[in-house]
């Protein structure tokens, strides 16, 4: 018997299997009851295992989600066979970093699990049979197992509702979390009783009970009472995750069962305990509570403290460490709690702001009580602990003022005195960490003088101090020079805004042009800043290379040195730019005073020697160019003196400019009026000369447009070329009309005659129709001779390949001749189909033509006539060779298509009939050791025969006999006859073959069980022999022998045997041809013999066996016993099943059962 306990979750169930594992005992009685126990055990325990990973899943992510980095598990059997996750969640829990192995090899995940399990070990929590290899297997009882333990150990057990003695004895932790609850609940509801952490929540009361005791305003119990199950746990698990950060572990249809889980259920219920236990006033959760109580005891406990006198300052200094050691941990327990809590939207930011105050103002605390400890020691260690306090102090303070409010003078004086009192400080730094070396090795001082501790403490911090006084000291030198670069550099970017302003008069801008040349090239004010630059990029470096350092100060230094050679380096192109615009600027302005009296005294001139002759202008304005340039460089000059002067200077230069400007348009229109009068009469014969020589042109392309041509490629070629040549001309005609047109109206106009336009149009106008004429019948005629040349050319295409297979047609059809043998006039029909295949692409060809040169025609009516006689004969001589051969074609598809279609009929019935012929023969000639297949086989096969497979290829086979010559009608008649045969010999052998599958299928069978039978006997005899109980050998032969109806059996079988037998003598009497087999009756006669002696020893073998009565009775004795045993051996098993029964009781169980 299997045990039902063998996969329940309990530490005895691995027990228990050991012992019973391999007992097995038939009770006909027992066996249902224990498969539907099984059944309902294996029910329960997939039930809970789901529940138990679900609400373990959930647990496990919110520990998770504190780490850093953040993880997060969907399953919790396949997440932590690396290990990894495990450790995380470890190392949350314990605050302890635990080491871990990155590979995805099954060696790291071992090693990772491993680890996990040995530092649980190192707390003292015991594993029972949890092994590194079953989580890395992924094993669900050992997982679920080992998350169990941690929630325990971790979360229930370390509860604040726990004594201390409670917490030294882990089996007191479910009794003491169900008296915590039983207390919140008291009196809660009437008829409320919390007994265990199973069925007493399944109504949902107890939940929202819970919840009233911690916050009454969030649960109405009147309300809640009058809910359903589900209604009522729904709405204490939305309560106590939305208003007490109380996270859904387990959902309603978990805990509405028969019998909830209880560690899930106890799981839930532990994190009420840990965040609302008996707290102190003002604590929000029991974390917070703790960390209150020990902020409150570490200050009052300072306070004395610091106030009393110290007696030993050795032990002091001791306390002190102790002291400090228990604030490191708090803090690091307070830094882990405000990470958490900073997260929560249920804890108020407020209080952690007061905690960290607490906090600082004990770490204040802690540093006055080192001080007072440090002023106390004496001699050269007092003088070197106050050193290092002032030097402390010097470093903590920092810089105390706002640089950037301050003026580049007031830093580079404050960065001075800091520098001064460094320097003051910790210029005797190395002697003093000499003196100290020396008084660390003398012997008389340690532990007598000063304590082992307080040294090493002064040694660490002096380390520090002279790290951090370097640090300190670079960083002094990079600020000072810092500001005196950024001093000349304020005096420069103020100097290039004065530049960028809008500069005066000439008297001004020279000014300023030589302040530029002071600051610049006497003062060297850019080249100051390039000069400190290097040694501040020194020092900033100096500073970046230290191995402790502020690295965002690294990077501001650097910064700001990156900044400055990139603002320099823009400084100085723009210093050159502004050097060059004054230089200009004073150009500009020499321009202006040199050049405007001298050309205003010109222009003075001209006007008064236009009011005289023609030689007297032109000897005065002959030097035109050269006023017209310096008019231009005056007029440049004064427009850039008034882009860069200011509005005072520039309204006086724009209007001088407009005056100036005014009086030489003047000048200069006077001048050109005169000048082209005398270019007329040149312009007009110009005309008159280009007028004639277009004209002419345009009579030969109108006369070559209107020529009548034959319709040939070549004439219609040439005729296209010349034409495109005159279109390419006729964009230059009509640039040369639009000429002539502007060169008349340009004469109309500067001549002044009222009839000059009338006369020079008139005379254009012809030239213009003619042209207009041309464009308008040009492209007409150029279309019509593109259209009939694509016409044409498409008319010549394919005639040479048409022409071909005219004759390559009329080659083939000479060589056609029906008096060949059959197999060729295939080979004939398949050539002259694949050949004439394309005779309907060569019709639609000649077809296509005939379109062709209908389209040819009508393109050309209401155009100049063309000859199209070449093309209507060329297409008339295809027409005719076509027809010709179509004809021909026709004939012999009708002779070759006959002859083919009766021979292909022929040789298909043949290849049918000869593959049923195979097919019957296999059938008939087959072996197998499934007659019964083998019968089916056959009769599937034989069944229906169609007779019409064999007629048919005769009917065939005459038909073709009529056509052929005497050769081929031979082998025709020889094969007719030849299947012909084969098939009534088939016919015929079918039935006898079906009758001795039949047969020998019965005789099979009968041999089989006839032979299983004696086996069957031999066996029972050995048994018998070797005193085996006869009961059971009895029983065994009667259920072979009798109720089997095993003699029953073989006669129907010897009945079928015999009638199979008669059917195949009287077929092979039939049959005038016998076949080789066994005589049926020898064989027949043979079986028979063989059944009668069966028969006689069956009847033996019953006889001797119902001899032997007792033995049945002494069975049933034994059998009874074992059954009464076997009963006290399941009610043991059931006692190690109750969570109730302690240690010794298991014990108890456990003898008696090996007893």
């Amino acid at each position: 018997m299997t045990s039902p306990t063998r996969t329940i979750l309990s530490p005895t169930a691995t027990r228990i299997t050991t012992i019973i594992q391999n007992t097995t005992v038939i009770s006909p009685r027992t066996i249902p009851a224990r498969s539907q126990l099984e059944e309902s055990i294996s029910t329960l325990q997939n039930e809970q295992e789901r529940v138990q990973k679900k609400t373990f899943t959930k647990w496990v992510n919110i520990y998770l989600s504190l780490h850093e980095p953040t993880y997060y598990i969907n399953d919790l059997f396949e997440d932590f066979r690396d290990g990894t996750k495990l450790i995380a969640l470890l190392e949350v829990l314990s605050g302890q970093t635990l080491p871990i192995e990155r590979g995805k090899k099954r060696a790291h995940c071992l090693s990772n699990v491993d680890n996990a399990l040995k530092y649980l070990e190192s707390r003292k929590i015991k594993l029972v049979n949890i092994r590194p290899i079953d989580v890395v297997d992924g094993k669900p009882m050992t997982i679920l197992g080992l998350i169990w333990m941690l929630i325990l150990c971790y979360q229930i057990e370390d509860s604040s509702m726990f004594d201390e003695s409670s917490k030294d004895n882990r089996s007191k932790a479910k009794e003491a979390l169900l008296e915590w609850v039983r207390k919140k609940t008291s009196g809660q509801i009437d008829g409320l009783d919390v007994r265990d952490f199973t069925s007493s929540w399944r109504d949902g009361l107890a939940f929202n009970a819970l919840i009233h005791a911690i916050r009454p305003d969030l649960v109405d119990l009147r309300r809640v009472t009058r809910m359903d199950v589900r209604e009522r746990l729904e709405n204490a698990f939305d309560v106590a995750e939305q208003q007490l950060g109380v996270p859904r572990l387990i959902d309603a249809e978990d805990v509405d069962v028969v019998k909830p889980d209880e560690k899930s259920i106890m799981t839930y219920i532990a994190q009420f305990s840990r965040r609302y236990p008996d707290l102190p006033f003002g604590s929000i959760n029991k974390e917070h509570g703790e960390l209150l109580r020990w902020v409150a005891d570490a200050r009052q406990r300072l306070t004395l403290i610091l106030e009393a006198p110290i007696q030993d300052i050795q032990a002091e200094y001791k306390e002190y460490v102790k002291q400090q050691k228990e604030f490191i941990e708090k803090q690091k327990q307070w830094k882990a709690f405000e990470r958490k809590e900073s997260k929560s939207p249920n804890f108020p930011g407020e209080k952690l702001k007061e905690l960290k105050d607490f906090f600082d103002d004990i770490a204040l605390r802690m540093n006055r009580w080192r001080f007072k400890l440090d002023t106390n020691l004496p001699g050269e260690l007092g003088q070197i602990a106050d050193w290092i306090n002032t030097a402390e102090e010097v470093l903590s303070r920092g810089i105390n003022f706002d640089r950037l409010k301050s003026s580049p003078e007031e830093n580079i004086q404050r960065f001075n005195q800091l520098n001064e009192e460094h320097a003051a400080i910790f210029t005797d730094k190395e002697a003093m960490l000499r003196t100290f070396q020396r008084i660390k090795r003398d012997p008389s001082i340690i532990n007598k003088q000063i304590s082992y501790e307080h040294l090493t403490n002064l040694n660490e911090r002096l380390d520090i101090i002279m790290n951090a006084s370097e640090e300190r000291g670079r960083y002094l030198e990079f600020e000072e020079l810092h500001w005196k670069v950024q001093k000349l550099f304020v005096q420069l970017e103020f100097f290039i805004m004065e530049l960028n302003k809008k500069q005066g008069d000439i008297n001004q801008t020279e000014k300023l042009y030589n302040e530029y040349h002071r600051k610049i090239y006497d003062e060297k004010l850019h080249i100051n800043i390039e000069s400190l630059l290097p040694e501040l990029t020194r020092r900033a470096q100096h500073y970046s290379q230290l191995g402790k350092k502020d690295d965002h100060i690294s990077r501001e230094f650097n910064a700001y040195c990156e900044n400055i050679r990139k603002t320099m380096k823009n400084f100085n192109i723009d210093l050159k730019t502004k050097e060059n615009m004054l230089q200009e600027t004073i150009n500009n302005w020499k321009i202006y005073h040199n050049l405007y009296d001298s050309l205003e005294k010109w222009l003075n001139e001209g006007e008064h020697v236009l009011r005289r002759s023609s030689d007297e202008k032109l000897n005065f304005f002959i030097n035109l160019e050269h006023w017209t340039q310096i008019h231009e460089k005056l007029r440049a000059a004064i427009e850039r003196l008034i882009l860069l002067c200011d509005d005072e200077f520039t309204t006086v230069l724009h209007n001088k400019l407009l005056f100036i400007n005014r009086r030489w348009k003047e000048i200069v229109e006077s001048v050109q009026q005169f000048k082209h009068d005398d270019s007329v009469k040149k312009k007009r014969d110009e005309f008159y000369v280009g007028r004639a020589k277009l004209l002419d042109t345009l009579d030969r392309i109108d006369r070559e447009i209107h020529d009548h041509l034959p319709c040939t490629i070549k004439t219609l070629r040439e005729q296209e070329n010349r034409l495109y040549d005159a279109q390419a001309e006729l964009d230059m005609f009509n640039q040369t009309i639009q000429m002539l047109s502007k060169l008349s109206q340009t004469i109309a106009r500067e001549s002044g005659e009222a009839n000059a336009s009338t006369e020079l149009n008139s005379l254009l106008k012809i030239c213009f129709d003619k042209l207009h004429h041309i464009q308008e019948y040009l492209p007409i005629i150029l279309k019509r001779n593109k259209i009939l040349l694509g016409y044409l050319q498409k008319f010549d295409d394919d005639l040479q390949k048409c022409q071909q297979w005219f004759n390559e047609a009329k080659q083939l059809i000479s060589q056609y001749s029906i008096q060949i043998p059959v197999k060729r006039i295939e080979d004939f029909l398949e050539q002259h189909r694949n050949f004439f295949a394309d005779m309907s692409y060569y019709q639609s060809l000649l077809e296509s033509k005939a379109k062709l040169i209908t389209t040819m025609k009508k393109s050309n009516e209401n155009l100049v006539p063309l000859n199209f006689a070449p093309v209507d004969e060329q297409y008339k001589q295809l027409v005719d060779t076509f027809e010709q051969i179509s004809h021909q074609v026709s004939y012999w598809e009708k002779e070759f298509t006959l002859h083919s279609q009766l021979w292909k009929d022929f040789h298909q019935r043949l290849k049918h009939l000869e593959e049923w012929i195979d097919q019957a023969q296999n059938i008939v000639k087959e072996k197998h050791d499934d007659y019964a297949y083998l019968i089916q086989k056959h009769k599937n096969f034989f069944q229906i025969i169609d007779d019409e497979i064999l007629h048919g290829f005769i009917k065939s086979g005459r038909e073709l006999l009529h056509i052929r010559d005497q050769i081929e009608q031979k082998d025709i008649q020889y094969l007719m006859d030849t299947l012909e045969s084969k098939w009534n010999t088939i016919i015929c052998y079918a039935p006898i073959r079906l009758l001795r599958l039949q047969y020998e299928r019965i005789e099979n069978i009968i041999i089989k069980e006839l032979k299983q039978a004696e086996d069957e006997l031999n066996d029972e005899l050995q048994q018998l022999e070797k005193q085996y109980d006869a009961t059971l050998i009895l029983r065994r032969h009667n259920e072979h022998f009798q109720l089997n109806n095993f003699q029953l059996n073989i006669e129907t079988h010897m009945k079928n045997l015999y009638s199979f037998a008669n059917d195949i003598r009287l077929k092979e009497m039939d049959n005038t041809k016998h076949y080789e087999n066994e005589q049926i009756d020898q064989r027949t006669t043979k079986l028979n013999d063989y059944w009668t002696r069966m028969q006689t020893k069956i009847d033996n073998v019953r006889k001797k066996l119902q001899t032997i009565p007792k033995k049945w009775q002494e069975f049933e004795e034994k059998f009874h016993l074992v059954e009464t045993w076997m009963t006290t051996i399941e009610r043991s098993m059931n006692d190690t099943l109750n969570m109730d029964v302690s240690f010794d009781q298991y014990k108890l169980i456990v003898n008696k059962f090996k007893t």
